[in-house]
């Protein structure tokens, strides 16, 4: 783990940099949620020049969640009753 303000594309980079110094000479499986930012932008930039084309060579591989698979996520469920809680009592706020 490693504290972040934020977690965006920039932050997303520097977390990944930091595991890669964690373990120098290992292949890293990084498994998440379907967060834009680790989708777009400046993360994919930066897989795309460490990884290169060929993707058993990868030094960086990313495994996404299927969203709202609580048998692969199940914090999913969880964010997913807190969300519509909100919708739906917001005005007593």
């Amino acid at each position: 783990m490693q504290k972040a303000k934020t977690a965006y594309g920039e932050q997303t980079v520097d977390f990944i940099k930091y595991l890669q110094r964690q373990r120098p000479k290992s292949r890293l499986l990084i498994i998440w949620d379907g967060a834009s930012y680790h989708r777009q932008g400046k993360f994919q930039e930066y897989l795309a020049q460490i990884n290169g084309e060929n993707e058993e060579n990868w030094l960086v591989h990313c495994h996404r969640f299927a969203p709202y698979a609580p048998e692969e996520n199940p914090i999913e469920n969880i964010w997913s009753q807190g969300k519509n809680f909100l919708r739906r009592f917001h005005h007593f706020c």
